[in-house]
């Protein structure tokens, strides 16, 4: 370390080395700068001027512009480590504390344009147990957790093009065994497997994380006991996740363990011959032509049914009985398609809220989605008679009555988009909030009331209330009613003819 350093310097070069080679951003003010080499990635990336300062190379950014700049840095491949002020810069004795509050990269984006609506954005990571494969994946976005274990390298690969992950991890053990897999994965994907702490894959480690996480004694009832290879793949996620990346994980409640043996395992060379997600002609794709689904939601559970087609019979039966009753009764349908339509994602803005990067709107529309429930339920109701599947699924919506009524009780209709901006709000929900709005519209009226009040209490028929730079607003008392101040008054400024208080 550099003994010429500044403390502000010194500060971020401690939080450097704590985002492990991650882009910092460095809030200062309105602005996030980067410094040193991370000033030179983000002005060539972003196509901002580097300057210097003190002979150091920065370049920043505003915080109210910074997410589009963000996004442009994580699509480019980069990890970036947002470092805030974690203390209120008035009341800060000295240089005001900073902490990183989040690194983020390609798999772990949550709010942001980079996460495509129809596609889900995994973060995987594949282990070896004996002659086990393992392979777990996450969409933090929303909140979506399983694994799987495979007797052979080929199913394992197959499966990872499948999903094709964002970013995945491997133990440098794996990489170095299995390093042709490792090339061909990285060829086709085109990502970097990156390599996490060893002391996550130890196996007990791994299955105590797993237990603690879950708030469980055993993990049988996820599938897990006798998956050892896909018990440590999801525990090391999970542990990454949270040191890597700062990621609170409270929002994964559930680990699905899933058996490719009911499912038609499609390798990714048919899945092309078959034009399944792609093709040669403009929208000649299969997804593209059946695609009619009406939320974000449908459209990724649609894309997951095409990459693995049922094998049983009987769900598929059910399935095609829910369709048949539906497209009997297209006034239902009809109806039921206009309510989907006017529904939010609900997974990914759940997952925001629980990640805390939910704004105002994002409630909002949790609320809205709720209220469209109960209509949506008696439309479906017409057409489920015959259909076990449909009635199964009305039993479980639940609309959540009080939860969306506390939304729009609280939430103007519409909110702002961002917090801090104000207005978010309705009156009538906190006393002391609407005084306080009654304050900042009515200022005048208010210190006239207030003065009202004061002479009312005290007695001080001459008391004023004023402002200057130096105090703020004051309390001013001629010395001949000084004697009726009372207790709660402190002194701030003694005058020729009159004292003032706050």
């Amino acid at each position: 370390m550099n003994q010429k350093e500044t403390p502000m310097m010194v500060q971020w070069r401690q939080l450097k080395e704590k985002s492990k080679g991650a882009v910092l951003l460095f809030r200062m003010g309105d602005f996030y700068e980067a410094f040193h080499e991370d000033a030179s990635i983000v002005a060539e990336s972003l196509n901002l001027t580097l300057t210097k300062r003190q002979e150091i190379p920065m370049s920043g950014v505003p915080v109210h512009a910074a997410e589009n700049y963000i996004d442009k840095l994580v699509r480019q491949g980069h990890h970036v480590a947002i470092a805030e002020q974690v203390e209120d810069p008035k009341m800060a004795k000295g240089l005001v504390k900073r902490d990183l509050v989040r690194i983020l990269s390609p798999g772990t984006v949550v709010s942001s344009s980079i996460v495509e609506p129809h596609v889900n954005n995994f973060f995987a990571c594949m282990t070896q147990v004996s002659k086990r494969y393992g392979l777990a994946f996450v969409d933090v976005s929303c909140s979506l957790f399983k694994a799987v274990e495979f007797a052979t390298l080929a199913e394992l690969q197959q499966e990872l093009l499948r999903l094709e992950p964002s970013e995945l991890l491997a133990s440098d053990k794996f990489c170095s065994q299995q390093s042709s897999l490792i090339q061909q994965v990285e060829d086709s994907l085109e990502i970097k497997v990156t390599s996490p702490d060893a002391s996550h894959y130890h196996p007990e480690t791994a299955n105590n994380r797993l237990l603690r996480h879950f708030g469980v004694e055993t993990l049988d009832g996820f599938g897990l006991s006798d998956q050892p290879a896909a018990s440590i793949a999801a525990s090391v996620i999970l542990a990454h996740l949270e040191e890597r990346h700062l990621l609170d994980l409270s929002s994964l409640t559930s680990l699905s363990l899933y058996r490719t043996a009911n499912h038609l395992n499609i390798d990714p060379a048919s899945m092309r011959h078959l034009e399944l997600f792609s093709s040669a002609t403009a929208g000649g794709s299969l997804i593209s032509i059946i695609d009619k689904t009406k939320t974000a939601m449908g459209a990724r559970t649609l894309r997951e049914w095409l990459k693995r087609p049922l094998l049983e019979v009987i769900p598929i039966e059910e399935r095609q009985e829910a369709i048949k009753q539906l497209t009997k009764r297209y006034t239902a349908l009809g109806e039921a398609q206009q309510i989907f339509e006017s529904m939010s994602d609900l997974e990914r803005v759940i997952t925001r809220c629980s990640l805390g990067y939910v704004m105002p709107r994002d409630l909002l529309d949790i609320a809205k989605t709720l209220s469209s429930i109960e209509p949506l339920k008696e439309t479906l109701e017409e057409a489920a008679n015959r259909s076990n599947l449909l009635l199964d699924l009305i039993q479980q919506m639940n609309p959540l009555k009080e939860l969306q009524e506390k939304i729009f009780k609280t939430l103007t209709n519409p909110p702002p988009a961002k917090l801090g901006s104000g207005g978010a709000v309705n009156r009538g929900v906190s006393q002391e909030l609407d005084e306080l709005k009654e304050i900042a519209t009515n200022s005048k009226e208010y210190l006239v009331d207030y003065a009202s009040k004061l002479k009312s209490q005290t007695g001080i028929k001459t008391l004023k209330i004023s402002f200057n730079r130096m105090f703020g607003y004051y309390i001013e008392v001629s010395h001949a009613a000084s004697h009726l101040v009372p207790e709660t008054f402190q002194r701030r400024q003694t005058l020729v003819n009159a004292e003032r208080y706050i």
